[in-house]
């Protein structure tokens, strides 16, 4: 059996990229996940967690929408509470 060579792709464009910041805060959506956020906004890991009082075990994965109705609040209160907490963040750094 012949296997071909398939090219690897770069991925250090990927890893370069610049984090997001302040001025990034409204690009925020509710279907993104806790993990993405931590990652894209470079936040500790348990910074929204704590932040946030969350207690589900589905945290980090947990969307801004799943964590509205864990709350029984609306998507946009989170999404807003979300956005406020993340600033803080980024405005003692």
């Amino acid at each position: 059996m012949n296997y071909r060579h398939l090219p690897i792709p770069n991925l250090s464009i990927k890893n370069n990229q610049t984090k997001l910041g302040l001025k990034d805060i409204n690009t925020i959506q509710t279907w993104m996940t806790f993990d993405y956020l931590n990652k894209a906004f470079s936040l500790p890991a348990d910074y929204l967690k704590t932040s946030l009082n969350i207690d589900s075990s589905s945290y980090p994965l947990l969307t801004i929408n799943h964590l509205a109705r864990l709350k029984e609040g609306s998507a946009s209160s989170t999404l807003d509470l979300v956005q406020k907490n993340i600033s803080t963040y980024l405005e003692r750094q």
